[in-house]
């Protein structure tokens, strides 16, 4: 990224892609754009993690990857009870701007748990210093790596002493079972949140 010490020392946010609200249309986003920003957030994150001058420093700016869209129902978000739940839990994991942008005066009951979860905050505040990075999970070729292959688990929090990767035990002290997923059937909240994410 041209001009990233410029960039590092004087802005609050960068922003990662372009817009990914849909244009004259019903809904909000479309699942295909919101994937379209999380790629573009594992580039920008794996850029600070794999590139030797920047590592061992706190990012000092925040990914803006445009609005969350998860406020409302699938007839206007344009989202899945699960694809909003998953959009919720990368910006959340990626520290992101978290603005909403739902309408505001049609937020359903997994909206409202979404956008104003204290402990969905508390994590927020976590990740803003420590944001999660992909790793490859055991079993495949390079496991721990941040390349990216199909299945990725997404960790975040500091580095332990001994590694230069998010320990996974402070992901799992940071996370609670209270904020829990939809069920398919409904939108009530009885499955707790992961640890990592597999995308």
């Amino acid at each position: 990224l041209p001009f990233w010490q410029t960039w590092r020392n004087n802005a609050d946010t960068l922003r990662l892609d372009q817009d990914i609200n849909n244009s004259n249309s019903k809904t909000f986003v479309d699942w295909a754009t919101v994937q379209r920003a999380i790629e573009q957030y594992r580039i920008f994150i794996n850029q600070q993690a794999e590139d030797a001058s920047r590592q061992g420093q706190p990012i000092m700016i925040r990914p803006d990857m445009d609005n969350t869209y998860y406020g409302n129902p699938t007839s206007l978000s344009g989202l899945s009870l699960v694809e909003r739940y998953s959009m919720a839990i990368h910006w959340i994991g990626a520290g992101a701007n978290l603005k909403a942008g739902s309408d505001m005066s049609n937020i359903d009951a997994l909206g409202n748990e979404l956008l104003y979860n204290g402990e969905a905050m508390g994590v927020a505040s976590f990740t803003a210093q420590g944001p999660m990075q992909p790793r490859n999970p055991e079993g495949w070729g390079t496991p721990g790596a941040g390349a990216s292959m199909q299945l990725q688990a997404w960790i975040a929090g500091p580095a332990s002493s001994s590694s230069s990767s998010p320990s996974s035990s402070s992901l799992s002290s940071s996370f609670s079972s209270s904020w829990s997923s939809p069920s398919s059937s409904s939108s009530s909240f009885d499955a707790p949140i992961t640890t990592a994410i597999v995308v």
